[in-house]
């Protein structure tokens, strides 16, 4: 509706623009043979002068000729005449008659009763006519003219007017209602609302904008409940995988122990000191395992409450290359290019633990001589720390890159309990931050992390900003690379 609204007054201009410039089209035509009758006039009246100067009866019929030409312009064109001034139009006929009569009497030599003057006068009187004629006219194009430009601009404030309503209308019924759907349709995605409140939206009564609410209730519904099936599903496969490598994983050092107590019951009395000592060894150490297991399953389901404080990011990682520094071999070299006073928002214990797996992981990579770089610096575009930690190791095939991440999923064999790189990736995400990897068999591997300066806690519901001091500084993490 609102679409014809603004359609009527374009409308209206265009019809009154064609029939005004149309009537314009026609004046003008009927002003080109008015000019063209004055144009036979004045020929007329020239040959009638040649032939009272120099007699020649070639001029008179040249005249008379011109005017039956004149005669036969009014007849044709009575109706364009008479519209321009019907008055006028009688004279003029009238004139023309008497002068054509006159030419024909002076040609019969019938100078007593047609003088010299009589013709000259009727002549004149013919100009000045078809002039007022012409000038009638002319005003009369002139007057449509200026009515059609004002009407023009009437019109044309008219169609800005009902545009300006038309566009006011449709922002408090249509583009009104489609921003508020937005907002509503952000907050869903920040899982402040649930639904769009469709009896408050829209406040039109647009039945296609209704019928759009209403779809996007019932896929928000559908979606819900899509995703909680998924969900669910996801859970009970997560906890039979879960189930299966705790019992794997379990299953390995108890059964070892069992089978250490098996033989201590069997030969207690054949075996001296030393022995029982190894073997009491042995079950100790595997009872051990067993509770790292259990351990690190307790680190992952608690949901302690990260302590986040600003770390200078150097310190920390020197602390870990200290811890680690039995374990770091001789032939090993760490190279550090980390931007100066970077720091990084974080809970130190976790975010150690991270870097201990990593390294340790790149350390037991190396076979022989070998190097990791640990790479950081400020990444201003995403508001956040970045570092890279790089080995020239083993590598890890391609086909199994994507499993890494998995609970119990481990490359190790009965070294590994194929927990660090799960626990690694929950705390980066716990953290508000991204990992990824790159690696290529016989060449090395590289871990990307990220660590944002904002992210919403989810204890408290606070959001938690962080500033950097170095601003400015640009992300160069490809200056050092290992060859």
């Amino acid at each position: 509706m609102g679409y014809l609204i603004l359609l009527l007054p374009l409308l209206a201009s265009l019809v009154v623009s064609y029939l005004s410039l149309n009537s314009i089209w026609k004046r003008i035509h009927g002003l080109e043979t008015i000019d063209y009758f004055t144009q036979n006039l004045l020929e007329i009246r020239r040959y009638e002068k040649n032939y009272f100067l120099y007699h020649k009866i070639q001029d008179l019929d040249r005249a008379l000729t011109l005017s039956k030409n004149a005669l036969n312009i009014l007849e044709n064109h009575r109706n364009t005449f008479l519209k321009i001034d019907e008055q006028l139009f009688k004279e003029l006929e009238k004139s023309l008659l008497l002068y054509y009569s006159a030419i024909s009497s002076l040609k019969q030599h019938e100078l007593d009763l047609y003088s010299a003057g009589y013709i000259r006068n009727l002549g004149r009187s013919l100009i000045e006519t078809s002039k007022k004629i012409r000038q009638k006219e002319v005003a009369f194009i002139d007057d449509v003219f200026q009515k059609m430009m004002s009407l023009v601009f009437i019109l044309g404030l008219i169609s800005v007017g009902t545009i300006s309503g038309v566009g006011y209308f449709m922002s408090r019924t249509v583009v009104s209602p489609l921003e508020e759907l937005e907002d509503t349709m952000r907050n869903i995605v920040l899982k402040k609302d649930n639904l769009l409140d469709t009896p408050k939206f829209p406040k039109s009564k647009d039945k296609e904008i209704v019928s759009v609410f209403k779809t996007f209730n019932f896929m928000i519904k559908e979606l819900e409940a899509r995703k909680e099936q998924l969900v669910q599903s996801k859970k009970l496969a997560a906890l039979g995988t879960l189930l299966s490598g705790v019992a794997h994983e379990l299953n390995n050092p108890l059964s070892n122990a069992s089978s250490t107590c098996q033989i201590l019951l069997e030969d207690l009395d054949e075996f001296d000191k030393e022995t029982l000592r190894n073997f009491i060894k042995q079950i100790d150490n595997e009872i051990w395992r067993a509770r790292d297991i259990v351990r690190t399953l307790l680190e992952f389901s608690r949901n302690r409450h990260y302590e986040l404080k600003r770390w200078p990011l150097e310190d920390l990682v020197n602390e870990v290359i200290f811890m680690l520094r039995n374990k770091i071999r001789d032939n090993i070299k760490i190279h550090l290019y980390i931007s100066d006073n970077l720091e990084i928002y974080v809970d130190k214990q976790r975010f150690q633990q991270v870097l201990i797996n990593l390294l340790s992981n790149a350390i037991d990579a190396i076979e022989g001589e070998g190097e990791i770089l640990i790479k950081a610096c400020e990444d201003p575009d995403r508001r956040g720390v970045f570092i890279a930690i790089e080995d020239n190791g083993s590598g890890i095939p391609q086909d199994i890159l994507e499993k890494i991440f998995d609970p119990f999923f481990t490359t190790k064999g009965a070294k590994g309990s194929g927990l660090g790189l799960y626990l690694v990736n929950e705390i980066v995400y716990r953290h508000g931050g991204t990992i990824d990897v790159e690696s290529e068999q016989g060449k090395g591997t590289t871990f990307y992390l990220f660590f944002p300066y904002e992210r919403e806690s989810s204890n408290n519901q606070k959001t938690v900003k962080f500033h950097q001091n170095n601003e400015g500084k640009k992300c160069q993490l490809n200056q050092k690379k290992i060859n």
